[in-house]
């Protein structure tokens, strides 16, 4: 009777030993499990991110973009004033003559002047 008792306390032992593993088991597996939940969440968060990193690049291309645009635009407006200036500088060269001697201009450089004296 005694070898029963003892076969028996053994496997019961055992038994309980089996219980201890399967309830720690099931505790890792729920610990991992939400491990993994909060390992998507993160990656989630992540992507995100990086969308709105992607949107804030892409904006501060077009912003590029753009003040390039105005950089040429005024380099336009820069050659037009010179090319303006230049003209003006040109047409004020004609705003005095200079003769030689005294008298009466008739022409100047193949153009005929009309009416009198300057």
């Amino acid at each position: 009777m005694a070898e029963r008792q003892t076969a028996y306390d053994t496997r019961r032992a055992n038994i309980q030993a089996v219980q201890a593993g399967l309830s720690a088991a099931r505790d890792d597996g729920h610990a991992r499990e939400q491990a993994v939940r909060s390992a998507e969440s993160n990656v989630l968060a992540f992507a995100i991110g990086i969308k709105s990193s992607q949107a804030d690049v892409h904006s501060a291309l077009a912003n590029i973009e753009s003040c390039e645009a105005n950089v040429r635009a005024a380099q336009a407006n820069v050659a037009s004033s010179r090319a303006n200036v230049d003209k003006i500088a040109a047409q004020q060269s004609f705003q005095r003559l200079v003769a030689l001697f005294a008298g009466v201009i008739t022409a100047r450089g193949g153009t005929a002047a009309r009416g009198g004296r300057l």
